[in-house]
């Protein structure tokens, strides 16, 4: 089959959650299938060259800034993440390819390149079965980040635009679901939430994963005791949104307790792109912000416990699977592990709150047996349920028999 890819950015060197999942998915498409890839980007890497038959691309748009953000907001119909990657010469580019070439399939990867298909698919007079790859549940992720917003005061403005696009987000993201023929959730829970904005449009699981072999334990430094001194880390995407209120939260109110429990120990805060107000938290005794880092496996590898306290989003978290495939202990919110085969006490600790959240990071450190307990079982289960080698044939089998369904019409 001939498949048009869309990214937001190219997804060769993946340096974040999205772009790993959008490399796993296109390796296995482009293994069967012919992929004419159109993303938002500058230049492109010759891996990518090398996957797909032909790569289209577009400058990525200009950032806008808060002020015309937040009158978009309050003034338009659309939700900001509908604007926020969209560029009009993209679309062209789709809307000629398909109208001179033929297609049998197109997929979106992500809410913020819809845009791209519905202008493109108005001008044509037939299109190709479309596939919207839902990284989260966006309306969701919204709804949640107002939620935890409005506990703080000076947070409140973050709260209001969050109240205001989960409502966009739920018409928005029906008119994408009923403008693609399948949509793919990461988890049970967007599953559910994104079927129940278009009952009449199936949706299907294709969990997150992760490339195991390239994670394995005994390329790590094995689990000791770690006495006075651990070794937290946290990491992830440091601009968006759910993981710089975790970093905060862990900082401001996680961390104080541990480091007076343990003196020595260090908190290391790593990924792409942080905020100024991440930056600012490397400013506490035992902190280290790092920033963007080439590979977080060396980091991972240092870790004796791995920290992930979300208090919203959506979706699945890449980084648990990363933790886990590592063979390191993780200390998570529910939410952090939301969506996740994982269970409390087996394959991670949960924590609700701050209080617990310490009292669990308090007890791995000092308890090396469990520590090694939950770094084998955790590894266990990624290798059974999560390596991309086992979850990349679904994506290929609902190709087929999409194949299969248009040869026999």
């Amino acid at each position: 089959m001939r498949i048009a890819l869309l990214t937001p950015a190219p997804p060769y060197p993946p340096h974040q959650g999205a772009a790993l999942r959008n490399l796993a998915l296109l390796r296995a498409l482009a293994g069967a299938h012919e992929i004419w890839l159109f993303t938002l980007g500058t230049s492109v890497d010759t891996t990518l060259r090398a996957l797909c038959t032909e790569v289209s691309m577009a400058p990525p748009p200009a950032p806008r800034s808060a002020w015309r953000r937040a009158l978009a907001t309050l003034r338009g119909p659309l939700p900001d993440l509908a604007q926020r990657q969209y560029q009009p010469a993209l679309a062209t580019a789709l809307r000629k390819a398909l109208a001179s070439e033929h297609f049998d399939a197109v997929q979106i990867e992500g809410l913020e390149m819809a845009a791209h298909w519905l202008v493109a698919r108005r001008r044509l007079a037939a299109w190709p079965w479309a596939v919207y790859d839902a990284h989260n549940a966006e309306h969701v992720l919204q709804a949640r980040a107002a939620a935890v917003e409005r506990g703080t005061p000076t947070r409140w403005p973050a709260a209001v635009y969050s109240h205001l696009q989960a409502r966009k987000l739920r018409r928005y993201e029906r008119v994408v679901r009923l403008a693609c023929d399948l949509t793919l959730a990461v988890g049970e829970p967007d599953r559910a939430a994104l079927a129940a904005l278009a009952p009449e449009s199936p949706v299907e699981l294709l969990p997150n994963g992760v490339d195991v072999a390239s994670y394995h334990p005994a390329a790590l430094r094995a689990q000791g005791d770690v006495g006075a001194a651990p070794r937290l880390l946290f990491f992830g995407t440091l601009d968006y949104r759910p993981n710089v209120d975790a970093a905060r939260w862990l900082v401001q109110e996680i961390w104080p307790p541990v480091r007076a429990a343990f003196p020595g120990a260090r908190c290391t805060i790593v990924g792409a792109r942080p905020t100024n107000a991440v930056y600012a938290l490397g400013r506490r005794p035992g902190v280290l912000v790092l920033g963007d880092v080439p590979d977080v496996r060396p980091h991972l590898a240092q870790a004796d416990v791995v920290v992930v306290p979300l208090r919203f989003g959506s979706g699945s978290r890449l980084k648990v699977l990363e933790a886990l495939a590592a063979g390191r202990p993780v200390v998570s919110t529910p939410l952090g592990c939301e969506g996740l085969a994982v269970r409390d006490g087996r394959h991670v600790l949960l924590a609700e709150d701050s209080a617990a959240f310490v009292a669990a990071v308090r007890r791995l450190c000092q308890n090396e047996r469990l520590r090694q307990a939950l770094a084998r079982v955790g590894r266990q289960v990624v290798e059974e349920r999560y390596d991309w080698a086992q979850i990349t044939p679904r994506l290929l089998a609902l190709y087929a028999e999409r194949s299969r369904t248009a040869a026999a019409s």
